[in-house]
């Protein structure tokens, strides 16, 4: 209640209407309220504030990292979670015109929660080494952004160093296969990002036919795509040989 009376305040000041969705938690253990009455309570409470606008529910099955086909009986529980949220709601007299929520390993299964009326995957605009391992129908070729990164050392036997660190690839791992490295190097078979710091990538060369030269450019497609663009000042588009510069104009925001 607190935030939203914050934000009641905030519109008032403005004269303007703020559209608010209530947060449920539906497995995540993150941010939303915890059950279903909570939710109704603060929908109430919501809909009683001059200035704000209650539009509906959102939800994040962040969660659920099975594969599809195994994604039946938790997507199942969601769906009630939600159905039992729904139905307090309209016998309080409240609508919920729009149902929001979703993610990229639970895209091709969002039929499963039937009151949803939009899907919010992110990763899938890109995707990464997340979605090819956790057997979500992507492949490398599904993978739209490479880091391309320069070697610049060769000193240690069996590694090459690049110039790409967390500052870079961030330091998510992989979370369908942790031990998997930092990245997946493509068109180097049996490379491994083993280490980062801040502005260097180690490479494991030791199972690889030949050792990458210094200068020569590796493209690494990272674990988790999302913080890793918000790393970039900008991003270049191929588009069928045709490659031009675009900003990132979320650069450094968590927003």
């Amino acid at each position: 209640p607190a935030a939203a009376d914050a934000l009641a305040a905030a519109a008032r000041s403005a004269g303007a209407t703020i559209g608010i969705l209530v947060e449920l938690d539906v497995g995540m253990r993150r941010t939303g309220v915890q059950t279903p009455g909570a939710a109704l309570a603060l929908a109430g409470h919501v809909a009683a504030q001059p200035g704000l606008r209650l539009d509906g529910v959102m939800f994040f099955p962040g969660h659920v990292w099975e594969k599809p086909d195994e994604q039946g009986a938790p997507l199942r529980a969601v769906d009630a979670l939600l159905g039992e949220t729904l139905a307090l709601w309209r016998k309080g007299g409240l609508e919920a015109p729009i149902v929001s929520g979703g993610s990229t390993p639970t895209a091709f299964q969002s039929h499963l929660v039937t009151c949803q009326t939009e899907i919010r995957p992110g990763t899938y605009v890109y995707n990464d080494m997340n979605c090819v391992t956790g057997g979500y129908g992507v492949t490398l070729d599904d993978c739209a952004a490479r880091v391309v990164c320069t070697v610049v050392s060769d000193a240690v036997p069996g590694q090459v160093v690049v110039d790409a660190g967390t500052k870079t690839l961030t330091s998510d791992r992989c979370h369908p296969a942790p031990d998997s490295g930092h990245g997946h190097v493509v068109g180097l078979p049996g490379a491994r990002v083993a280490r980062l710091s801040e502005e260097h990538g180690m490479v494991d060369v030791t199972r690889c036919d030949r050792t990458p030269r210094v200068g020569e450019r590796l493209r690494i497609v990272p674990n988790h795509i999302c913080p890793c663009v918000n790393l970039q000042d900008r991003v270049y588009w191929n588009e069928a040989g045709d490659v031009r510069p675009l900003p990132v104009d979320a650069r450094g925001k968590v927003v």
